[in-house]
């Protein structure tokens, strides 16, 4: 594990009974859609770097970048089950 972490499982209104991950299985196998946040997006970034942490369950990537340059180190990334 890493300094810090980010968990994308968190349900999206504090009533839900589901996480953002099953609405998203569940528009899929209905056949209808749902979107879903990436959990970190980069662009135009310059020098960015990603240092020592954990992302865990991104309903969608859990790291989208465009146009950017930097490094990461030490990083771990945790998926989910395939939606």
């Amino acid at each position: 594990m890493g300094l810090g972490s980010i968990d994308g499982r968190a349900a999206p209104n504090c009533w839900a009974r589901c996480d953002l991950v099953d609405l998203a299985h569940q528009a899929k196998i209905t056949d209808k859609q749902q979107s879903v946040p990436v959990m970190i997006v980069l662009r135009h970034a310059d020098d960015f770097t990603m240092y020592k942490i954990t992302l865990r369950n991104s309903p969608n990537f859990h790291v989208g970048v465009n146009e950017t340059d930097g490094s990461r180190m030490g990083c771990e990334i945790m998926t989910p089950r395939s939606t």
